[in-house]
């Protein structure tokens, strides 16, 4: 991601536009393709998941999106630093995974510190009253 985290993804996470039917039985059939070969690939590994996640990132998102692949048919960008570390701390706090990642993509100390009260100001509605509250740090709680 970006690269500063370098572990492997289990799958790729679209916002938009909303992947069209034609699409998933493409990946999937890639995945079967992999699979036959030994290695690991889930047939969801391409999916539109977490496209409500747009709804809460900040303004502009869309326009500090990073290209990080360009094909002839094929075009993948993701989210700038700032975003992809709020919404590893949103999955963070709604199913307590990534916590390894928010600490990679931390910017210097005054972003962090802006992107976790982004994170736990309870925009959302599943992240209002969540376990975000306790990942904040001590001197931000009291």
């Amino acid at each position: 991601m970006l690269g500063i985290v370098s572990r492997p993804t289990r799958d790729i996470d679209i916002l938009v536009p909303e992947t069209p039917p034609e699409i998933h039985v493409a990946a999937r059939a890639f995945a079967a393709e992999v699979r036959a070969t030994g290695e690991i690939l889930r047939d969801d590994w391409l999916n539109n998941g977490p496209a409500s996640l747009a709804d809460h990132l900040s303004t502009g998102w869309q326009e500090r999106l990073q290209n990080i692949f360009d094909g002839s048919a094929l075009h993948l960008r993701c989210l700038g630093r700032h975003d992809l570390l709020f919404a590893k701390l949103f999955a963070l706090c709604d199913r307590g995974i990534d916590l390894d990642d928010c600490i990679a993509l931390l910017p210097p100390l005054m972003n962090s510190r802006t992107c976790l009260r982004g994170a736990t100001s309870g925009r959302s509605p599943r992240m209002a009253g969540s376990r975000a509250q306790r990942h904040r740090p001590r001197r931000e709680r009291d």
